[in-house]
């Protein structure tokens, strides 16, 4: 919401679960909800309405516990929100709060690899509300040419998606330098880690003169943040961070069109 220069006003939730006879299901169900309150009461935005579902599963089993929240927000009067903008070639990257490496619990690396289990994100109600104060300050003064949260796939995925998502008329899928060295932390180094862990409360900005969106960082007090890379080229490259073979990287149209592909296959 804040990536839009929108400040969060209200939510609903959708609450989606597998059978509440079972102690498992039904302890995941109270859990989500005290912390969708304790977050909303922390954040000051709240919860007007919402839904439940139960019974959800397949002869398999149960779905996993899926909490959905939409969020409504405002601009300013006569602002018009930040769109999907595609960073141009030059821009910095900046990297918004600290990503805890070994938070892969429940993680999309995970689950890709066949894994549960982990340790899951915590989340910091207070480091939350100053990192996205910060973002929002920095999208409605002009600071940011785009904007993008780290949640789903960790600080990879959406480096990535800065990089091949966009508006009609952008310009082709942008590349990305980035070194996992610079990107603030707060646990011990691991590439994987850096790459895909998915710790709340971290944005990245695209900025044509960082220098001015530092000056503002810099006076958000106790605010974490670094300039962790450049946008150009034609690959999207992760280096630094003890990264086996020094550098991982993929082309920007063969990760455009990967990311456009249907997930239910197809061209």
């Amino acid at each position: 919401m804040v990536c839009a220069g929108a400040a969060p006003a209200g939510m609903v939730d959708h609450l989606q679960f597998g059978d509440p006879g079972d102690p498992a299901v039904f302890w995941s169900f109270l859990e989500s909800i005290r912390g969708l309150s304790e977050y909303g009461r922390a954040s000051g935005v709240p919860c007007v309405g919402g839904k439940v579902s139960f019974y959800n599963g397949t002869p398999r089993g149960p779905i996993r516990p899926t909490p959905v929240v939409c969020v409504l927000g405002l601009t300013g009067k006569g602002e018009a929100p930040l769109g999907p903008r595609r960073p141009r070639d030059g821009d910095a990257l900046l990297a918004v709060g600290p990503t805890d490496p070994g938070e892969l619990g429940g993680s999309e690396y995970l689950a890709a690899r066949g894994l549960a289990g982990g340790r899951v994100p915590r989340v910091d109600a207070a480091a939350s509300a100053a990192a996205s104060a910060a973002v929002l300050s920095a999208v409605r003064a002009g600071l940011a040419g785009a904007a993008h949260d780290c949640s789903k796939g960790g600080l990879a995925a959406a480096v990535v998606e800065m990089c091949v998502r966009g508006a009609p008329g952008d310009p082709p899928p942008a590349g990305c330098s980035v070194d996992l060295g610079l990107v603030p932390r707060s646990g011990p180094p691991s590439p994987a880690g850096l790459m895909f862990s998915e710790t709340h409360s971290r944005y990245l900005l695209a900025a044509r003169d960082p220098a001015r969106l530092e000056a503002l960082l810099a006076g958000s007090g106790g605010l974490r943040w670094a300039r962790i890379g450049r946008f150009g080229g034609e690959h999207v490259r992760f280096g630094g961070g003890g990264l086996e073979g020094g550098e991982a990287s993929i082309p920007s149209a063969e990760a455009s069109r990967a990311w456009r592909r249907p997930p239910w296959g197809g061209r």
